[in-house]
């Protein structure tokens, strides 16, 4: 019990919103406990206004940021900037999808990446592609780039296709007899 409520409590400390929290309270309590002489006397109304005035202004520039710097996490078109967005804000919740990289046609994940369903992003090198489907059908191919997954698509069968020039020997293993000689049969003689 006495855990889970420290964790709780650590983990709202830990968010922006905690830390103008806190900031605040250490302000309050300096000023209050070493009688730091203001011009102006102490006002419960302006400090409260002042408090909230600071929650907006973080999440404002909590949003702001978060936008701002999460085009640079993957190479996206421009176009791709909102989508972006909305994975690193649901990553903040714990409730993303899949965030899978395939490299020469294999599926690189994390253990309990295959159990996670939600908005997700599928990051293919130059020589993969997959193919994504639902519970119920099939959405298609992906060829190499980032790929933003829906709420219900998943990569078919976890298996990825490596698009690299593929050599196939046909014949005989090395050591054999090649198809070009003759083969020895036995001689009989007749009698």
């Amino acid at each position: 019990m006495m855990r889970k409520a420290a964790s709780v409590t650590g983990s709202i400390l830990r968010s922006p919103y905690g830390m103008v929290f806190l900031i605040t309270l250490v302000w309050h309590g300096v000023t209050w406990w070493f009688e730091v002489p203001f011009e102006v006397p102490f006002n419960y109304y302006i400090s409260g206004g002042l408090f909230i005035l600071d929650m907006v202004v973080a999440y404002a520039l909590l949003e702001a940021l978060t936008y701002f710097f999460s085009q640079f996490i993957l190479p996206i078109h421009p176009k791709d900037r909102g989508e972006i967005y909305k994975r690193v804000r649901i990553f903040e919740t714990g409730e993303r999808g899949q965030t899978l990289f395939v490299k020469n046609g294999q599926v690189i994940k994390h253990p309990g990446e295959e159990d996670k369903r939600g908005l997700g992003v599928i990051v293919l090198d130059t020589a993969s592609a997959v193919v994504l489907r639902t519970d119920t059908e099939i959405k298609g191919p992906v060829g190499p780039g980032v790929k933003f997954t829906d709420k219900d698509e998943y990569i078919a069968n976890d298996l990825g296709v490596d698009l690299r020039a593929q050599w196939q020997y046909i014949g005989p293993a090395r050591g054999r007899q090649s198809l070009f000689e003759p083969l020895a049969f036995p001689q009989f003689q007749t009698l």
